[in-house]
């Protein structure tokens, strides 16, 4: 399958087999390997490719040409990383689902913000506690306001904002005019609108939805579209285009892509060999901001 228009690679991540397969323009197919339950993943403006190692408790990062030992690795002792957002300025924050208890899931999730990707020790951590009791993944707008999605209890999907960065203090709950069944990724896109896939199955359907983004001093996120995803069903993630125009879906055995927002029928599809359960999907150039 071709790429989109001005895509150079496209990143899979499988939290089963353990790897990162990596579709390139032109070059072909190549993977990472000898990851423990790598979940969702980024990219950032210099080309690095960000994967959260979650049971090894780290977020491993892979500078071009991507060879299969990481460049460097953010340490996040005693959590479980399950998402990893890089901010325009270099600050890189870590979603953790929960704090780790032994071989269970214990405490609240979390967000930990390194001001950079070698930093060694986070420089803020902000609980979910209970607005979303189990932070999922996030995305950074322009202005280094961090949108997080996950769910409170297991059962309620909600949407919250952490700003701040370095100085971070708190999330603060948002409130979508538009019921979310689950929220599979939050991206902000070139427009400064919050997107997230609902991807509520093969009974309810799975759309992307399209937010416009807060007035100052409200929570209300106002819905400005929402459209099918005609070929997918369980959506773990999504990435967008640089340029705004399209997203690809991390699915259990593929990624689709799409028009955005107008979602509707894939325009193509990508198969990773032996695919399990693809969790995290990256591309770059990066995904704005």
């Amino acid at each position: 399958m071709a790429l989109a228009p001005g895509v150079r690679h496209v990143f899979l991540a499988d939290a089963v087999t353990n790897t990162v397969t990596i579709f390139s323009r032109g070059t072909g197919t190549r993977s990472l390997s000898g990851f423990n339950e790598p979940q969702l993943i980024t990219t950032d403006s210099a080309g690095n490719l960000y994967v959260a190692n979650t049971l090894d408790e780290n977020v491993e990062v892979f500078a071009p040409p991507y060879r299969n030992a990481p460049s460097w690795t953010i340490p996040d002792s005693g959590e479980w990383p399950v998402d990893v957002a890089v901010a325009k300025d270099g600050t890189v924050a870590v979603i953790n689902i929960c704090r780790a208890s032994g071989t269970q899931c214990g405490g609240a999730g979390s967000v930990s913000f390194f001001s950079n990707a070698h930093a060694e020790s986070p420089c803020a951590t902000v609980s979910g506690g209970t607005i979303i009791s189990r932070t999922l993944a996030a995305g950074f707008a322009a202005d280094g306001t961090l949108y997080v999605a996950g769910v409170n209890n297991y059962i309620t999907s909600r949407l919250g904002v952490i700003a701040g960065e370095c100085g971070a203090k708190k999330l603060a709950a948002l409130h979508p005019s538009t019921a979310i069944h689950f929220a599979a990724g939050v991206q902000v896109d070139t427009k400064g609108n919050i997107a997230t896939v609902d991807s509520g199955g093969p009974t309810r359907g799975t759309t992307i939805d399209v937010f416009a983004a807060p007035k100052p001093g409200s929570r209300r996120l106002q819905l400005v579209s929402q459209q099918p995803l005609d070929d997918s069903s369980v959506v773990a993630s999504f990435a967008l285009t640089r340029d705004g125009t399209h997203l690809y879906t991390a699915e259990p055995q593929v990624s689709n892509e799409y028009e955005y927002p107008q979602g509707g029928y894939s325009q193509g599809q990508l198969i990773p060999p032996g695919a399990d359960l693809i969790e995290g999907v990256a591309l770059t150039p990066a995904e704005v901001p």
